[in-house]
Order: C-alpha cells, then structure tokens, then sequence
C-alpha cells in the first residue's frame, strides 16, 4: 500500500464529503495575470484529502479545463496529458458518433445545447463548493465571489446540487452512491464493497495502475492530481415514471418492478441478485456478485444500469469511476415543468479507460448482445430503439416503447491538480 501524500491529492478525489450542498462555480480566465492570481488566491482553501479532525462546513476544489491550462500559459499538446483532455469534452462528445463508440452527446444532448457556457469553450476553471448546509453555501459562495473580482477573472454562472430528497437519493427514486471502489491507500470508507481493491493509478497520477501500469502525470504536475468528467445530467422524471406505469400494466409488472429492473437494485438499494422480488432492507448493499450468484441473469437483468456501468467479478478493476455527484432540483412533482437531474465530477486517471470505456462500450455499446443501450443512462432514440429483457417469476419478458430519459446538459473534461501543481499554475 503506497503512502499517500493526503496533504497533496485534493480531497474530491479520495474522500466522500457526504455534504448535502453543491455549487459549482464556472469561470473564465480573461488572462494568464488574473488566472494566476486567483489559483494563488484558491490554493490555501482547497481541500485535501488529510483526514479532518472536525468536518469543515464548507469544502473547496479546483479543477481546469484543457482552454483554461492554456489560459494559464500550460502547452496543451504537449505537457503531458493524456489526449482525451487535450481534444476536450466538446470534440470528443460531439463526434463520437456510431453503434461503438457513442458517448451519448448528440441530438439534445449535443455541446452546441449545453448551458453556462460548457458548449463554447468559455469555461477555463470549475470551482466546486460543497456545504453542511445552504447558509454554509451562501456564506462560501460570497467568499468565491469576493476572489473572483479581486483577481479580475469572470464568473460564467454555477449549477447548485442539493441531496433535497434524503437517503443520497435521485429524482428516480433510487438509493444511490452505494458502490464505490476502494482505493489502495486511500482512507477506508464506511460502506466498502467486496470487490478487489482497486490500484491507486486508477484515480491518482504518478502511482501504478492495475496491471503494473505506471500512469504519470503531466509535465507540470507530475503525481497526486487526476483527471474527471464534469457533467449535468437533466433527468426526464415525468416521462421515466409515466413508463413505469405503462409498462407494469402492459407487461402484468408492478411499476416498482420495471424500476427496480431497469435499474439492477430496488429503490432502497437491495440487489436484485439478493432479493429478486421485494425489497430487503436486512440485504447488504455491497455484498453481492453477478457470478457465480446470477449468472443466467433471472434475478438482475443484464441490461440494467448498475449491471452494466460496473461488472461485478468480471473484467472491471480497469474501469472503475469514482462518483462525486448529487441531484439538483426540487422534489419531483408531477407535471410542475421545473428541470431536475444529476451533477457532479467522474473522476479517473484514464478518461479512455475509465469513463469513456464505461460510456461507449457498456452503457451505449453492443457488447450486451442483442439488447439495446443502458435504460437509464444510455442514448435511446429512433436509430438505437430500447428493447430489455427481464425476468418477473419465472416469466420472460422483452420491455419496448421507452425513449431517452437522461440527457446532458452540459460537461467538460477536467484536470484536477495536487497542492503542488496549484502552486505551480500561479507561480
């Protein structure tokens, strides 16, 4: 087990804040002058990944887009990132179009439709707050606003998250932030899964990654930062439960069946693998494998969400994302027209192998034989028709009529420096 340096990896990466509210600050470096002076200004706030002796009320990280380094004076094409984040979010969502290598931004979810300026390439720096509570986040919020105009770099708007529901729960009503990977030498978490502990050059640069793997990082930063895939994720909740409806009594289901399958786990989080016909809250949440205890797939469909974005007791060490999301939007009420989704960072130390391997081969590619993208998350429109099998007592049973339910509205893709490569960046 490597000793971390815990003062040096910000602490998004190896640490779950658990704080209910987000704001996430998109800037603008209007030039190098004023970017450096608000990183030196920044870089005393950030937080590590150290552990706490109290929790903070507030939290603070920092993160670059490919235009924002730039900005910086950074040489983009060759300092020594990987060239996922040299092209950026917009190319590679934009054009990654075809039954294998679909990322899923295109039509509605194309850049040119993303908001606060994420689409353009306007936002060079994501600020990202995280508080106890929304005086907190206020009280934060005027503390990043007062650094902003003195350094003379640009606010470009910010996209809030609050965890309005309880029980880390989405606007689908799932239980979720469940499964996350544990990381060699990092902090233990609380909840950890039984799956391998994963490589620390999985989610931190400049360590070994499975396989051996050293994955350094850039030029300027060459270990304890790491890179992450920045979206927003609009939810279309109106539409996800009206299909339950439907589909329940067309298909002789109960609604909280079609969505416990789509999905891999019940609302409040049991496995279908432990309990494929009616909640168990006395079910572990982590402790469960698709093999050898479903492998024909009765229990937990094999098109399912979670089924597919993590392959339990298969090729998947090298695959694994860390979450730092939350649900943005009030409460769902049917009808009201308000936006509701999902925001936050996808962090990895291979955008290829990570996020988009994830994205592009299970949750909107055909390496699922004959059935159609990720349900929940997946692209689903008149060129990729939705079609999921799923058993219910013993009856098989082929789902059909569905569209995409999950579109983004913005994303970026994002280096995350160490403490060192802050100072670096304002030197």
């Amino acid at each position: 087990m490597p000793d971390l340096p815990l003062d040096q990896i910000q602490g998004l990466v190896l640490r779950g804040y658990t704080h209910p509210r987000a704001r996430h600050f998109m800037i603008n470096i209007p030039n190098a002058a004023a970017g450096k002076k608000f990183v030196a200004a920044v870089t005393p706030m950030i937080t590590t990944a150290k552990p706490w002796g109290v929790k903070p009320r507030t939290c603070y990280n920092i993160a670059f887009t490919k235009d924002g380094l730039h900005a910086l004076g950074i040489d983009v094409p060759n300092a020594g990132l990987v060239p996922q984040f040299v092209e950026g979010a917009i190319v590679r969502g934009g054009s990654q179009v075809g039954p294998s290598s679909d990322l899923g931004d295109h039509g509605a979810s194309a850049p040119t439709n993303w908001i606060l300026g994420l689409g353009t390439g306007d936002v060079h720096i994501i600020l990202s707050l995280f508080a106890v509570d929304t005086e907190a986040r206020d009280r934060g919020t005027d503390i990043v606003n007062s650094t902003m105009a003195s350094a003379g770099v640009q606010p470009r708007g910010h996209q809030d998250s609050d965890d309005v529901l309880g029980d880390s729960r989405i606007h689908y009503g799932y239980h979720d932030g469940i499964s996350q990977p544990n990381i060699d030498g990092a902090p233990p978490r609380k909840n950890p899964d039984d799956q391998p502990v994963v490589s620390t050059g999985e989610f931190v640069l400049g360590y070994n990654a499975e396989g051996g793997l050293l994955r350094p990082g850039p030029s300027f930063d060459p270990a304890n930062g790491t890179y992450s895939a920045f979206r927003i994720l609009k939810q279309d909740v109106d539409a996800f439960f009206e299909y339950l409806n439907a589909a329940a009594a067309l298909y002789d289901l109960t609604p909280e069946a079609v969505q416990a399958k789509f999905c891999g786990r019940w609302a409040d989080g049991t496995p279908l693998v432990l309990s494929p016909e009616t909640p168990d809250p006395s079910a572990s949440l982590n402790n469960f494998n698709y093999i050898p205890n479903d492998k024909p797939a009765r229990s937990c469909p094999i098109a399912s969400h979670i089924r597919r974005s993590q392959r339990r007791n298969e090729d998947n060490q090298q695959h694994r994302l860390l979450r730092r999301a939350a649900p943005y939007g009030p409460p769902y009420v049917p009808k009201d027209g308000l936006e509701r989704g999902l925001t936050g960072h996808f962090i990895c130390s291979s955008l290829e192998m990570q996020y988009e391997f994830i994205m592009t081969q299970w949750v909107n590619g055909s390496t699922v034989t004959g059935l159609s993208r990720d349900p929940l998350l997946g692209a689903i429109d008149d060129a990729n028709p939705p079609r999921f099998q799923l058993y219910w007592k013993g009856d098989k049973k082929s789902l059909e009529g569905f569209g995409r339910f999950t579109t983004t509205r913005g994303g970026a893709y994002c280096y995350l420096p160490s403490i060192a490569g802050l100072q670096t960046l304002s030197a």
